[in-house]
């Protein structure tokens, strides 16, 4: 199962056009069964007043839910969604602590075969300290959470920050890679801060990214597996 992560900033390029097509085309690329999507909108001027997600949804079809963490009336919304090949059992959306701008953690359970794994997707902030804030609060989340989990998003930190290590204590890093699996800028890539983790019920087969300036982010994709219970 192949797993993707991308911060599309609305659909903005490097060239400045908004075009939800040309990030449906890189999704579309990667042939993912899920996708953590961040920086979507949902009735904005500045994106035509489009609904986002479910465009994405409709040019990919696949299934779609979207959680706004901003919100402007009539200015319309902003905020995380996802991508599924897979039945979607259920969705929630939490707001997530810390200084500076509103963000937030979607959870969603996700059919595959005769199973249910848990799916995130999350976007933190741009302080050390709302991101200790809001890792704290997110594995408080997956705590709850039983069975196989797989949590991806941009964190918006490298790795080795040690807001960063709580999480590490509980899941695992996907890349196989991890010198080569830089996000940002897309231009000449120097930092690695999208991420995808999974419980200990899944394996890592591979990883990468897709070279395009649909966004100011690489989309990360992550192969894996489960791991199957011998007795």
């Amino acid at each position: 199962m192949k797993i993707l992560t991308y911060n599309i900033q609305h659909g903005r390029g490097t060239d400045g056009s908004v075009s939800l097509e040309r990030i449906a085309g890189v999704i579309g690329h990667t042939g993912a069964d899920l996708v953590a999507v961040q920086e979507v909108d949902r009735r904005r001027w500045r994106s035509g007043l489009t609904h986002q997600a479910r465009r994405l949804g409709r040019l990919l079809d696949m299934r779609y839910e979207f959680c706004g963490t901003i919100g402007w009336w009539i200015f319309g919304f902003y905020g995380n969604a996802m991508l599924s090949r897979h039945p979607i059992s259920f969705r929630r959306c939490h707001f997530l602590p810390g200084p500076g701008e509103p963000r937030g953690l979607v959870t969603a359970g996700i059919r595959i075969g005769d199973g249910e794994a848990h799916f995130l997707c999350v976007h933190l902030g741009l302080s050390a300290e709302a991101r200790r804030q809001q890792i704290a609060r997110l594995l408080a989340v997956a705590g709850d959470l039983d069975g196989p989990l797989i949590l991806a998003g941009d964190f918006n930190c490298r790795p080795g920050t040690p807001e960063l290590a709580p999480v590490l204590r509980t899941l695992t890093d996907t890349s196989t890679n991890p010198e080569g699996d830089l996000t940002f800028p897309s231009i000449n890539p120097t930092a690695r801060i999208d991420y995808v983790f999974v419980s200990p019920h899944w394996r890592s087969l591979a990883s990468g990214t897709v070279d395009t300036q649909a966004s100011d982010h690489l989309p990360y994709y992550a192969e894996i597996t489960p791991i199957c219970a011998r007795h």
